[in-house]
């Protein structure tokens, strides 16, 4: 039957339980549950790491300094704020692929002298390439290549390939080369949530629904 205007739409996912039972639910939509936890986990993270920062204790005669916090809260503001940047991420990454399902049937992609189909984009184009490429296909969709939102783009990747592909077990030993989760604490997770939505927002104008601009000022 026709919707009336103003009508919400709630997809129901299926998933057939062991016992044969099929299980019937309404799942999150990906882009904006990243951004809206990645928000919430920022937003407590960078609480603990303000005061842990703002505390400090010497620990040596040479300008060295120590947390004066518990460990536990250390340990809970380096995971609140690694879950924030790899939740920012996967909205990126989750917009990208949006973007090409959203993409009319048939439609093809050209590149390095390869044809690629709507499923070829999605499992064979880096996220760079995605943004890149998709994006102008899309109606209403950016190039954000050479903007101030692919500066966002850069920083918040490095910072994720950084903790997804972390060395020597977090730790260095050279204060001028710092380990990922240095980088945590020297604050630059941050502004990851606002990285994130930069990315969207350039990418896809007017994609974030108001409601969901709302959580995430809140």
């Amino acid at each position: 039957m026709p919707f009336e205007e103003e009508t919400w739409v709630y997809a129901v996912s299926p998933a057939r339980m062991e016992d044969g039972r099929i299980l019937m639910w309404h799942p999150p939509m990906p882009i904006t549950f990243n951004l809206v936890e990645a928000h919430r986990l920022r937003k407590t993270g960078l609480t603990k790491r303000r005061k842990i920062m703002g505390t400090l204790r010497p620990r040596s005669a040479d300008g060295a300094h120590e947390p004066s916090a518990r460990t536990r809260m250390v340990l809970d503001c380096i995971f609140e704020l690694q879950t924030a940047v790899l939740c920012s991420f996967l909205a990126v990454e989750s917009l990208a692929n949006h973007a090409i399902e959203t993409l009319p049937a048939g439609t093809t992609l050209a590149l390095k002298a390869k044809q690629y189909d709507k499923g070829a984009m999605v499992r064979r184009l880096s996220i760079d390439e995605k943004y890149k490429k998709v994006f102008p296909l899309l109606d209403g969709g950016q190039r954000i290549a050479g903007t101030p939102a692919w500066t966002r783009y850069l920083a918040l990747k490095d910072m994720r390939d950084e903790l997804v592909h972390i060395k020597e077990r977090g730790l260095k030993t050279d204060a001028a080369d710092p380990s990922a989760y240095d980088r945590l604490m020297l604050g630059e997770a941050d502004t990851c949530v606002e990285d994130a939505i930069g990315v969207v927002e350039g990418a896809w104008p007017g994609f974030l629904p108001p409601h969901v601009r709302e959580a995430l000022e809140a």
